[in-house]
């Protein structure tokens, strides 16, 4: 029952976790991948992207610190995990820059996807605005994070997802759409503001 992309992601997790088995000196096979019968692909469903004045709404109507992670989405085009992943490290007020350095996934900090996701992106003026007013207020945790929980850890983007997102979202009649609708919003928007490819794909963190 589940998608091609899925199963595909799990083999190739598997594979790597036995090519890293033989390199510690285990007798592990090699994955075959032209023995696989994989589902045929999925049907392609269209993207969701949330416009502009969609993602401003929802900003504005987003109590603080969501109204910062939403905008920090909308305004850069940061994956989930980036934006939850952030620390004050990362984030240069004086310079505008925002450095992409660290994800998190299930609520637990990790590397970016990629080399290419490691990059340095100029922050808006408003957006540097809302960051530095946040600061002010912002309660330290051991991890730096810009966004934790109670015991001051990340948070899971799943809940914030559904207890916060979604909510706003329905309340203000946007149709359904999720964290990265966002991110594709921002890609969409760049594209129908004459940017060139390449200047997306760095903004992106995309490897081709």
């Amino acid at each position: 029952g589940n998608s091609r992309k899925t199963i595909r992601n799990a083999i190739a997790q598997l594979s790597a976790m036995l090519k890293a088995a033989r390199g510690w000196g285990y007798l592990a096979a090699k994955f075959e991948w032209e023995t696989l019968f994989l589902p045929v692909a999925d049907a392609e469903k269209e993207v969701r992207c949330f416009t502009p004045d969609e993602s401003q709404r929802i900003i504005d109507a987003a109590p603080e610190p969501w109204n910062i992670l939403f905008a920090l989405m909308a305004y850069l085009g940061l994956r989930t995990g980036e934006a939850f992943g952030l620390t004050w490290a990362n984030v240069d007020l004086a310079g505008a820059v925002l450095c992409v350095r660290q994800s998190t996934w299930c609520g637990h900090v990790q590397t970016v996807k990629s080399k290419t996701s490691r990059r340095d992106l100029p922050l808006p003026e408003a957006l540097t605005a809302m960051l530095a007013d946040y600061r002010q207020r912002w309660k330290p945790n051991a991890l730096d994070l810009l966004f934790s929980n109670h015991w001051g850890r990340a948070i899971s983007a799943s809940y914030v997802r559904k207890k916060v997102l979604h909510p706003i979202r329905e309340r203000l009649g946007i149709p359904r759409g999720a964290f990265h609708a966002f991110r594709h919003g921002h890609a969409t928007t760049m594209f129908s503001e004459g940017a060139n490819p390449k200047v997306v794909q760095d903004s992106m963190g995309h490897s081709d």
